[in-house]
């Protein structure tokens, strides 16, 4: 039987959203995990140095392996090396239609020394001073309000409702909070529109807006290199496994969504 690309990229949906699926059920929150740690550093093509986003950061970041260096087969070959007997791939979703299979760079043979060292190595302390940058941003940043007792995203008005950053026991809660609540912003009409004045009392609309905080945080807190594993107590988890099982474009989108808004964010400040 031939298969079309149509039936193939479902298939590719499903395996990577059974995937996320997999790790939930086993109390893994996977944008939650260490994505920058001191043993494996950021999520990375090691031919290209670009760093991996979107659903891959949570895909890749979760493989187990003692360094995140990835590249497809092509790209090992364009620089002198071949794929090992045992290699393993990896699916990487483009953000499109297709996929490619992606393998380890310990899978890898005959590669030039500089391929192994990685292009962006953690840090073994971090300051809050980039975070802090990238919280102030620049133009059309929703307003700031402090001396409130919970952190939100006031739609109507276009502000942040946030506590004092003196009043939080720690300055990396503090960031992430606000980081939630920047990337919930950037769905107003004035920015990147996915909702607006209807469609943000919708209960499954709120929810998804939920899921693409919680994502776009995490990859500004890894963006940051803010050491710490973290995601609002108030997310429903069950509730998200029942969403990506109904639908496997469900975390895809939402994934795709929330690197948007992390892009939209730092195109300002960097």
């Amino acid at each position: 039987m031939k298969i079309d690309n149509g039936m193939l990229n479902a298939w590719v949906f499903e395996r990577i959203s059974r995937r996320i699926i997999t790790l939930l059920k086993k109390g893994i929150v996977p944008w939650a995990n260490y994505w920058c740690t001191k043993e494996k550093g950021i999520p990375t093509n090691f031919v290209t140095r670009e760093k991996y986003g979107g659903v891959n950061l949570m895909l890749l970041s979760n493989n187990k392996r003692d360094l995140n260096l990835y590249a497809t087969k092509k790209q090992v070959e364009s620089v002198g090396g071949i794929l090992g007997p045992k290699a393993r791939g990896y699916f990487f979703y483009d953000n499109g239609n297709s996929y490619e299979i992606v393998y380890h760079i310990k899978d890898c043979r005959q590669l030039p020394y500089q391929y192994h060292v990685h292009p962006y190595p953690p840090v073994k302390s971090y300051k809050l001073s980039l975070a802090g940058k990238v919280a102030a941003g620049s133009r059309n940043n929703p307003k700031l309000k402090c001396r409130y007792i919970d952190t939100k995203y006031d739609y109507v008005n276009d502000n942040i409702r946030i506590k004092k950053f003196k009043d939080f026991e720690y300055g990396e809660v503090y960031y992430y909070e606000l980081f939630r609540e920047l990337i919930r912003s950037t769905g107003h009409p004035k920015r990147l529109k996915r909702v607006d004045g209807y469609t943000i009392h919708n209960k499954d609309t709120m929810f998804y807006e939920e899921l693409v905080c919680e994502l776009g945080a995490a990859y500004l807190k890894n963006y940051t290199q803010l050491y710490l594993w973290m995601y609002a107590d108030t997310f429903n988890i069950k509730k998200c496994i029942t969403c990506i099982e109904a639908d496997c474009m469900y975390i895809i989108r939402a994934a795709y969504d929330a690197q948007k808004a992390v892009e939209y964010i730092l195109n300002k400040v960097t």
